[in-house]
């Protein structure tokens, strides 16, 4: 699976909000971002907080119109919708990998 990463000022600003969850095609990700917001967003995401090696420290289901911040240590964020979690994605296992050919930054397809 891919991910898409919000390295501009304008994707960390806008992220997925006012997207609808069938337009998302991958995951995104937040380097040096350790809080999260959903305001101006339609669905439910996961939100899995990441250490400096992209270890997982804590995974949370977040519905609309709330903040979250990560626990201590986080660094990084992961944004997946609930159904991105059927497909290669098993965070629980505390660990992800994220190879150079799965980082697309210009949006995924």
């Amino acid at each position: 699976m891919r991910v898409d990463i919000a390295d501009t000022f304008v994707k960390r600003l806008k992220g997925w909000m006012n997207v609808r969850s069938e337009r998302i095609t991958c995951p995104m990700l937040f380097p040096f971002n350790r809080s999260v917001h959903t305001f101006f967003m339609k669905m439910d995401i996961v939100v899995v907080y990441l250490n400096e090696v992209y270890d997982v420290l804590d995974v949370e289901i977040l519905p609309p119109h709330r903040v979250s911040m990560g626990p201590k240590g986080s660094l990084h964020t992961l944004e997946l919708l609930p159904s991105h979690l059927n497909q290669k994605w098993q965070v629980y296992h505390k660990e992800i990998t994220i190879l150079e050919e799965d980082i697309c930054t210009k949006g995924c397809k």
